[in-house]
């Protein structure tokens, strides 16, 4: 079996400058750990925080998770840099990722993201992989931010019944997808430019985030209503 390195009393420890080689397990305290590493410490390794609120410290402004196991790790922290933290959906569910300073990009791993149970802080940057992606967000997860698909059909998923877009940027995103109950989404025109709105299940509502929405190119799909709000509204829609 792997060696099975333990951190000190002390509750911290900073492998920044340390070479790991045939470490499986990086195990932490009862108490709560803090944890620095690089993407080479923790290559097809298993970080366990053990009990405790545990964090993952970056020790540069990269870190590729995309090999890593993580267990009882609640906070993922980047550096005062721009960060590109690379992960999948069991890196980060139920943990928060804080990028701190700088643009921070999360990476996705594989492509599929839940971040239904995720806390997203200074994270500017949500991007896909050359696939179609399924990203599954809450508002919160994207207020302020960017969510690139890149290359494939990529699609964004509600994860709850609401989802607003009013200060997300989207790009290269050709689905917006619903849940099986009554959703409200809401958009300006180039979050739905050349893309599908498809609301699944429920009475749903496309709700409008400007003055004025075209949906000339956009295909709209289980929508019950196009909402305005308290501005003189236009709405343009393809007619065919």
């Amino acid at each position: 079996p792997g060696d099975l390195p333990s951190l000190p009393a002390r509750r911290s420890s900073d492998l920044s400058s340390t070479s790991l080689i045939s470490v499986e397990s990086i195990l932490g305290t009862a108490d709560g750990n803090t944890i620095t590493v690089d993407t080479a410490d923790v290559a097809n390794a298993t970080v366990d925080g053990l009990d405790g609120s545990d964090t993952l410290q970056l020790a540069v402004a990269s870190l590729d998770l995309s090999s890593t196991t993580l267990t009882s790790i609640e906070l993922i922290r980047g550096t005062a840099d721009g960060n590109t933290i690379t992960v999948d959906t069991a890196d980060v569910a139920g943990a928060t990722v804080d990028g701190q300073d700088g643009s921070d990009t999360l990476q996705l791993a594989v492509a599929s993201l839940d971040l239904s149970s995720t806390t997203l802080n200074s994270v500017e940057l949500i991007r896909g992989t050359d696939g179609a992606d399924t990203i599954t967000v809450d508002t919160a997860d994207v207020a302020n931010a960017t969510v690139d698909g890149q290359g494939g059909n990529d699609t964004l998923q509600l994860a709850g019944l609401a989802l607003d877009l009013s200060s997300t940027t989207l790009t290269s995103i050709e689905l917006i997808r619903g849940t099986d109950g009554a959703d409200t989404i809401t958009v300006d025109t180039a979050d739905v430019a050349n893309a599908t709105v498809d609301g699944l299940g429920g009475n749903d509502t496309l709700q409008l985030a400007g003055a004025s929405l075209d949906l000339s190119s956009t295909t709209l799909t289980s929508v019950e209503m196009i909402l305005g709000n308290t501005n003189a509204n236009a709405i343009i829609v393809n007619q065919d």
